[in-house]
Protein backbone atom coordinates (compact mmCIF):
# COMPACT_ATOMS: atom_id res chain seq x y z
CA UNK A 1 0.00 0.00 0.00
CA UNK A 2 1.06 3.54 -0.68
CA UNK A 3 -0.22 7.00 0.20
CA UNK A 4 -0.85 7.94 -3.40
CA UNK A 5 -1.61 6.39 -6.78
CA UNK A 6 -0.10 8.43 -9.62
CA UNK A 7 -1.06 7.89 -13.26
CA UNK A 8 0.51 9.74 -16.18
CA UNK A 9 -0.02 9.24 -19.92
CA UNK A 10 2.82 7.43 -21.69
CA UNK A 11 1.96 9.50 -24.77
CA UNK A 12 -0.92 11.81 -25.73
CA UNK A 13 -4.25 9.98 -25.58
CA UNK A 14 -5.77 9.08 -28.95
CA UNK A 15 -9.56 9.19 -29.05
CA UNK A 16 -12.05 9.96 -26.30
CA UNK A 17 -11.59 7.71 -23.28
CA UNK A 18 -14.35 6.89 -20.82
CA UNK A 19 -12.68 7.30 -17.42
CA UNK A 20 -15.73 6.72 -15.21
CA UNK A 21 -14.03 3.80 -13.45
CA UNK A 22 -11.17 6.09 -12.36
CA UNK A 23 -12.27 7.28 -8.95
CA UNK A 24 -10.13 6.92 -5.83
CA UNK A 25 -12.77 5.11 -3.79
CA UNK A 26 -13.05 2.42 -6.47
CA UNK A 27 -9.30 2.01 -7.00
CA UNK A 28 -8.16 1.91 -3.35
CA UNK A 29 -8.48 -1.87 -3.04
CA UNK A 30 -6.65 -2.70 -6.29
CA UNK A 31 -3.07 -3.95 -6.52
CA UNK A 32 -0.64 -2.42 -8.99
CA UNK A 33 -1.20 -5.27 -11.46
CA UNK A 34 -4.99 -4.93 -11.15
CA UNK A 35 -4.72 -1.18 -11.80
CA UNK A 36 -2.67 -1.82 -14.92
CA UNK A 37 -5.20 -4.38 -16.17
CA UNK A 38 -8.21 -2.08 -15.66
CA UNK A 39 -9.96 -1.73 -19.05
CA UNK A 40 -11.12 1.69 -20.24
CA UNK A 41 -13.50 2.16 -23.19
CA UNK A 42 -12.00 4.23 -26.01
CA UNK A 43 -14.40 5.68 -28.57
CA UNK A 44 -14.19 3.67 -31.76
CA UNK A 45 -11.42 1.38 -30.45
CA UNK A 46 -13.02 -0.98 -27.91
CA UNK A 47 -11.23 -1.09 -24.56
CA UNK A 48 -7.59 -0.49 -23.62
CA UNK A 49 -5.76 -1.44 -20.41
CA UNK A 50 -4.85 1.49 -18.18
CA UNK A 51 -1.30 0.13 -18.02
CA UNK A 52 -1.00 0.37 -21.81
CA UNK A 53 -1.98 4.05 -21.70
CA UNK A 54 -0.29 5.24 -18.52
CA UNK A 55 2.65 4.90 -16.20
CA UNK A 56 1.24 3.87 -12.81
CA UNK A 57 2.92 4.30 -9.44
CA UNK A 58 1.47 3.15 -6.13
CA UNK A 59 -1.53 1.08 -5.15
CA UNK A 60 -4.05 0.71 -2.35
CA UNK A 61 -4.39 4.46 -1.77
CA UNK A 62 -7.40 6.77 -1.51
CA UNK A 63 -5.64 9.61 -3.34
CA UNK A 64 -5.37 9.43 -7.12
CA UNK A 65 -3.15 12.00 -8.86
CA UNK A 66 -3.45 12.36 -12.63
CA UNK A 67 -0.34 14.02 -14.05
CA UNK A 68 -0.27 15.50 -17.55
CA UNK A 69 -3.08 16.19 -19.97
CA UNK A 70 -6.34 14.28 -19.28
CA UNK A 71 -8.60 16.45 -21.46
CA UNK A 72 -9.45 13.47 -23.71
CA UNK A 73 -10.77 11.47 -20.75
CA UNK A 74 -14.42 11.99 -19.78
CA UNK A 75 -16.21 11.08 -16.56
CA UNK A 76 -13.24 11.00 -14.19
CA UNK A 77 -14.46 10.80 -10.59
CA UNK A 78 -18.04 10.09 -11.67
CA UNK A 79 -20.13 9.13 -8.65
CA UNK A 80 -17.14 9.06 -6.30
CA UNK A 81 -18.11 8.89 -2.65
CA UNK A 82 -14.78 9.43 -0.92
CA UNK A 83 -11.08 9.98 -1.47
CA UNK A 84 -9.10 12.64 -3.28
CA UNK A 85 -8.64 13.08 -7.03
CA UNK A 86 -5.96 15.56 -8.15
CA UNK A 87 -5.00 16.90 -11.58
CA UNK A 88 -1.72 18.64 -12.33
CA UNK A 89 -2.89 19.38 -15.89
CA UNK A 90 -6.19 19.57 -17.75
CA UNK A 91 -9.13 17.23 -17.15
CA UNK A 92 -11.89 16.22 -19.54
CA UNK A 93 -15.64 16.67 -19.59
CA UNK A 94 -18.01 15.38 -16.89
CA UNK A 95 -15.41 15.60 -14.11
CA UNK A 96 -17.09 14.70 -10.83
CA UNK A 97 -20.52 14.13 -12.37
CA UNK A 98 -22.96 12.76 -9.76
CA UNK A 99 -20.23 13.02 -7.10
CA UNK A 100 -21.39 12.09 -3.59
CA UNK A 101 -18.31 12.83 -1.50
CA UNK A 102 -14.56 13.30 -1.50
CA UNK A 103 -12.45 16.07 -2.99
CA UNK A 104 -11.38 16.87 -6.55
CA UNK A 105 -8.53 19.34 -7.10
CA UNK A 106 -8.20 20.54 -10.70
CA UNK A 107 -5.18 22.78 -11.28
CA UNK A 108 -5.65 23.04 -15.06
CA UNK A 109 -8.68 23.54 -17.24
CA UNK A 110 -11.69 21.29 -16.72
CA UNK A 111 -14.07 20.28 -19.50
CA UNK A 112 -17.82 20.85 -19.70
CA UNK A 113 -20.36 19.69 -17.09
CA UNK A 114 -17.98 19.65 -14.11
CA UNK A 115 -19.93 18.36 -11.09
CA UNK A 116 -23.06 18.27 -13.22
CA UNK A 117 -25.86 15.82 -13.73
CA UNK A 118 -25.49 12.71 -15.88
CA UNK A 119 -27.62 12.56 -19.00
CA UNK A 120 -31.29 12.16 -18.06
CA UNK A 121 -30.77 12.94 -14.35
CA UNK A 122 -32.37 15.88 -12.59
CA UNK A 123 -29.40 16.74 -10.36
CA UNK A 124 -25.62 16.48 -10.33
CA UNK A 125 -23.24 16.17 -7.42
CA UNK A 126 -24.85 15.85 -3.99
CA UNK A 127 -21.73 15.95 -1.85
CA UNK A 128 -18.01 16.45 -1.89
CA UNK A 129 -15.95 19.40 -3.09
CA UNK A 130 -14.42 20.44 -6.41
Amino acid sequence: MSELITVAPKSPFKGVINGESLAPDRLATLSASQLGALRLPVEGQGTVALGDLCRIQGDGATTLRCDGDWSAVSGLGRGMASGRLEFTGNSGSDLGVAMQGGVIVARGDAGANIGGAPAGASKGMTGGEI
